[in-house]
């Protein structure tokens, strides 16, 4: 069944415009708040059924075949042509007619502006951009648009209108938008191909493009716009070669593959690392579908680094669909490799992203979150047993153990397959895993801090369970910090608003106690909550623990929780839903790049700011704000007790703070693994000014303060300077000011 999906991310932020500062050691209030009112969403996610009628078409014509279809003359429109055309309302899926004036003539495109926005929300500014990025110049190529982009990678487009242009019609699409909410920024409907004129069919190969709130003359909405562009232009010449459809997954991961080719940012990845097991192929609705969209975004890219841009064409024009299609592809491509071979290189990339082991376990794109599974911190397992989906992997992490004795059994021995991941200082061992029986490492730590199971199951048809069971000596308790950095200050937020920081689960563990740091003395009821996965409608679930917290200044107040028993192996919440009285939670900056923890509930409404919901703060394109929450979890035998960071999931540089600074200015970064780093000042010419680090460091948060010298500790000049950090797998620059 074809679908033709909008990808767009949904983006839950707030804004926040103000200097951070601190004198005197005390906190500072953070005000200055700005929220973000519209969210470019998926239209897929807003309506499943838009190619509803695509389909029963289809159905009542079964002997409709592409290639008999008769073209039309070529429209040879010129600037100023006008011409009524058809578009769906979205939320009643009635058709209406749209009177537009054609604005602009490209080499493949025409494009035509609603009249009655032209312009108020769109220029002719903004259609010339439009043209230039679609014609002749995209982000990844100074020469080529994102026409030729698609069709040097996929094939060519279908013609039912006997003109080679593309019509794109910039319009106020009607998707029931409203402030505050999400909205569809551009789609390609497959009815317009149909000859179904007389029931709102185009006849022709039209892309719309949203003018409102998607905002086209901002380099933002241009971005938004033509990226979404370059993901449905993959979806119409798809629909050229399989009009009656591909697998929606592969189909939706060459549309996310086309925006990365064009040059746009590649899907987010952190839902993908945080999903629970999926089928390969499974899709599913709401916000359960972002997953699926990174699933597809890595998998394609995945294929793109291993195969080249070469397979791409020749899967999508394959006269077979889905894994079919694929081995097609690679035997196309004289590849001895076939889809059942790649998909365990695939999962392994995932869990190692290391190309130095193996060319097939790891990918040039830096700083990809990896899925970590089920986490046990103790080597004694009586019986676990999970299920893994067709075509899918589980992943079992144990960290905190000396040695380690692990059976796997109710397997499938057609089907299952197993890898063991030990990961140390070095570059992680893969090894096979036997089926039922008992696979040990007997020097877990300190040869290696964890080793992980990938369980695999090669079937393209069911799903199959396995049972798991291990024993082994457990290094000390732990104590687990979920925070890494110094407070800056707080936000007035108001009565009813709530914090929350959720924490992932701790397998074996028990709640000891919670930490937080307040901005003033005061009382304040919070609680724990059981975590719901998602931060909308809610990340709060069932209520676990309530809670009087009696701050006495900004120093850290603990809150003993040990008498409750409760277990950790469930992912739980802390939160302070009833703010009052001007106490509020500290916060502190920390990369944007790693999984957000950090969740506020606002209550106020205002059409012309924000709704109330759950929002994340951010500091700046870089980092977010999340609040001072401690969670102490101990594991195992009580005694000898050590803190232990819960490491990030992905190489990191923040923006240096304060920012401009004088005389001395701290900077940020984030290692997941042990790595040789290298942090360097450079000025506007290039030249080395400070190298600040220069070495193998662990993994976890790291802070360096420059003083604004050079190597011979001489103070440097007023002006911008560059500081960047290197490692074997990750580069990133940034910019900063010292001004004095």
């Amino acid at each position: 069944m074809k679908k033709f999906v909008l990808f767009l991310v949904f983006i839950f932020a707030l804004n926040i415009n103000a200097q951070v500062q601190v004198q005197q050691g005390k906190l500072e209030q953070l005000n200055s708040v700005e929220f973000l009112k519209d969210k470019p969403v998926d239209v897929r996610l807003l309506y499943p059924d838009l190619e509803k009628p695509t389909q029963q078409y289809m159905q009542e014509h079964p002997d409709y075949k592409p290639a008999n279809r008769m073209n039309k003359p070529e429209f040879n429109f010129t600037v100023g042509s006008t011409h009524t055309w058809f578009a769906q309302n979205l939320s009643t899926h009635n058709f209406y007619q749209v009177p537009s004036t054609c604005r602009a003539v490209g080499v493949n495109c025409y494009i035509f502006v609603e009249d009655s926005n032209w312009g108020t929300k769109v220029t002719q500014t903004a259609v010339d951009s439009v043209r230039i990025a679609f014609d002749s110049k995209c982000p990844a190529n100074p020469s080529k648009g994102i026409y030729q982009m698609d069709v040097d990678t996929f094939g060519t487009p279908p013609n039912v209108d006997g003109d080679n242009k593309i019509v794109i019609l910039i319009l106020d699409i009607q998707d029931g938008y409203t402030p505050g909410n999400s909205y569809v920024a551009g789609y390609f409907h497959g009815w317009n191909e149909l000859p179904a004129s007389n029931y709102g069919s185009n006849y022709a190969e039209i892309y719309y493009l949203d003018c409102n709130p998607l905002d086209l003359t901002t380099s933002a909405g241009l971005k938004s716009g033509m990226s979404t562009t370059a993901h449905e232009f993959q979806h119409m010449i798809e629909y050229n070669y399989h009009p009656q459809g591909q697998t929606l997954f592969f189909n939706e991961g060459c549309s996310l593959l086309a925006e990365y080719i064009c040059g746009y940012d590649f899907r987010e990845q952190t839902s993908f690392a945080n999903d629970s097991p999926i089928g390969l192929l499974e899709w599913r609705s709401g916000n359960d579908a972002l997953k699926d969209y990174s699933r597809a975004a890595r998998f394609m890219l995945y294929y793109y680094e291993q195969f080249g841009i070469g397979f791409f064409s020749k899967f999508v024009q394959s006269a077979y669909i889905g894994i079919t299609g694929i081995d097609d592809a690679l035997t196309k491509l004289a590849s001895m490799r076939r889809f059942g071979d790649i998909l365990p290189d695939w999962y392994i990339a995932n869990a190692v992203d290391n190309k130095s082991v193996n060319p097939k376990w790891g990918y040039n794109l830096t700083g990809m979150p990896k899925p970590q599974g089920t986490t046990f911190w103790s080597s004694n397992i009586n019986s676990y047993s999970a299920n893994v989906p067709y075509l899918g992997a589980r992943i079992i992490t144990h960290k905190g153990s000396y040695s380690i004795n692990s059976t796997f059994s109710n397997c499938n021995t057609t089907y299952h397959q197993i890898k063991a991941i030990k990961f140390g200082s070095g570059n992680p061992v893969i090894e096979d895993v036997p089926l039922n029986s008992t696979y040990s490492v007997s020097t877990l730590n300190p040869t290696y801090t964890s080793i992980q199971y990938l369980i695999l199951n090669n079937s393209s048809m069911n799903d199959y369970s396995f049972t798991y069971g291990a024993s082994g000596t457990n290094s000390p308790a732990y104590v687990f910090d979920y925070t890494v950095n110094a407070a800056v200050g707080s936000f007035g937020w108001n009565t009813g608003d709530t914090v929350c920081v959720y924490f992932d689960p701790i397998f074996g563990g028990k709640l000891d106690s919670i930490k937080v740091q307040f901005s003033k003395a005061g009382s304040l009821q919070g609680g724990v909550w059981e975590y719901t996965g998602s931060q909308r409608p809610t990340p709060l679930g069932a209520s676990m623990i309530s809670f009087t917290a009696n701050p006495v200044n900004n120093s850290w107040t603990n809150i003993d929780l040990t008498s409750y028993g409760k277990s950790t192996s469930k992912a739980f919440a802390v939160a302070f839903p009833t703010l009052s009285g001007g106490v509020q939670v500290s916060v502190s900056p920390y990369p944007a790049t790693s999984p957000y923890h950090s969740y506020t509930y606002l209550t106020s409404t205002d059409a012309s700011s924000h709704v109330a919901g759950w929002y994340y703060v951010t500091k700046d394109a870089s980092n977010i704000y999340i609040y001072q929450i401690k969670a102490y979890i101990s594991v195992g035998t009580v005694g000898n007790e050590k803190t232990l960071e819960v490491l990030p999931s992905s190489y990191s540089l923040s923006q240096n703070y304060p920012n401009p600074f004088n005389p001395s200015t701290k900077i940020q970064y984030t290692l997941p693994e042990t790595a040789k780093v290298t942090v360097r000042i450079y000025d506007m010419l290039g030249r080395v000014i400070k190298t600040l680090v220069s070495g193998e460091e662990s993994a976890g948060m790291h802070q360096i303060t420059w003083n604004g010298d050079n190597e011979a500790g001489q103070k440097v000049a007023t002006g911008i300077y560059m500081y960047s950090i290197s490692t074997n797998k990750f580069v990133q620059t940034k910019k900063m000011v010292l001004m004095k």
